[in-house]
C-alpha cells in the first residue's frame, strides 16, 4: 500500500483562483484563454462572448473544452443566487 498523500492532492496549477470580478480560473485555463487573446480581467460572460467569437472562426480543441468548463461555472453560479 501506497502511504503517499501527495499523490491524491491536486496540483495547484489545477486549483482555481479569482482572478477579477468574481471569474475564477485555472492557470491552465488562464494560458489558453491569453494564447487567444482573451482579457481574462473581463467578467464570465464577456470571456465567454470573445471565446464564441473565435470559435466560430477557428477549430480549437483546447479552448472548447475551456469554454464549456467556464460555461458551466457560470450556470452553476447563476443558479446559486
Amino acid at each position: 500500500m501506497n502511504n503517499n498523500f501527495d499523490d491524491l492532492v491536486p496540483k495547484s496549477d489545477s486549483w482555481h483562483k479569482e482572478r477579477g470580478k468574481g471569474v475564477y480560473l485555472t492557470d491552465y485555463q488562464v494560458q489558453v484563454l491569453k494564447r487567444n487573446g482573451i482579457n481574462i480581467n473581463s467578467s464570465i460572460n464577456m470571456i465567454l462572448m470573445e471565446v464564441n467569437e473565435i470559435l466560430s472562426d477557428v477549430e480549437d480543441e483546447e479552448l472548447e473544452q475551456v469554454a464549456k468548463e467556464l460555461d458551466e461555472m457560470n450556470y452553476y453560479n447563476s443558479k446559486k443566487n
